[in-house]
């Protein structure tokens, strides 16, 4: 055996000729296991728990229960690659409706701020209002002046945006310094074009606002719901109406939809 390559009681590399050149990568195979050596670099011991019973040895696939996790503090070297759980110990949480509170200002010494007048509720009806957005179409066309426009005056980092038709609250964070009318409109369409899921079904907050066909809680009310997105829960009112304040602070805004 040549004196550079260190031997290690836990790994046969009796069946590698040496005059090959070691491969760039080692290799992990399920079915064959092999490991590669390099010249002064050795391998860490194999845990009992990891090793196939026999070379040709298959790994099966087991439960959650059934994997137990090696202790590897005692192991030196680097360690062999993690393995990965097949299974979930439990569903994940259902979704919980989450309902903004009052804050303080996130500008020392703001109380108040106004709202751009082309994102006022109201101010297309009246004229004044530069903004006409349909979130159900595919483009939003806005004028670049309008949309890079600071949505507040004085500017704030970021808004909470509250629907009464949505159980959900939005959060528009600024891209720049401060939070833009591009940033406002961007929130919105990323939040309604979230999907309805299975977990939807079973919050009450959610079934009150679901369309009625949707509203069981039941597997075919979940194939019902299918392709449905937060959009749907706007009943047809897809078109921005503006936006109005709110009595939860400065930095909390309600979006209203025609």
């Amino acid at each position: 055996m040549h004196p550079n390559i260190p031997t290690n009681p836990s790994v046969n590399i009796s069946n590698h000729p040496m005059h090959k050149p070691p491969l760039p990568h080692a290799i992990w195979a399920p079915h064959t296991p092999r490991f590669i050596t390099q010249p002064m670099l050795a391998l860490a011991p194999v845990p009992q728990s990891l090793r196939p019973e026999a070379p040709g040895g298959r790994w099966e696939r087991l439960s959650y229960g059934d994997i137990q996790v090696p202790n590897m503090s005692n192991v030196r070297g680097n360690p062999l690659p993690p393995l990965h759980l097949l299974a979930c110990a439990q569903a994940p949480p259902p979704v919980r409706q989450l309902q903004p509170i009052p804050l303080p200002s996130q500008v020392m010494g703001v109380s108040a701020v106004t709202l751009n007048p082309a994102l006022r509720f109201g101010a297309r009806s009246s004229g004044g209002g530069d903004i006409d957005v349909d979130f159900a179409a595919s483009i939003m066309e806005v004028g670049p002046s309008i949309l890079a426009e600071t949505a507040t005056f004085p500017g704030l980092p970021s808004l909470t945006l509250t629907s009464p038709y949505l159980p959900w609250a939005m959060t528009a964070h600024a891209s720049e310094r401060w939070v833009s009318v591009g940033d406002i409109l961007c929130a919105i369409r990323r939040n309604l074009d979230v999907p309805i899921n299975e977990r939807h079904l079973g919050e009450s907050q959610v079934q009150s606002k679901l369309p009625q066909h949707c509203a069981k809680n039941d597997r075919q009310a979940f194939n019902r719901i299918k392709g449905l997105t937060r959009l749907d829960f706007l009943e047809g009112k897809s078109r921005l109406g503006g936006l109005s304040e709110s009595s939860m602070g400065c930095d909390i805004w309600v979006v209203h939809f025609v």
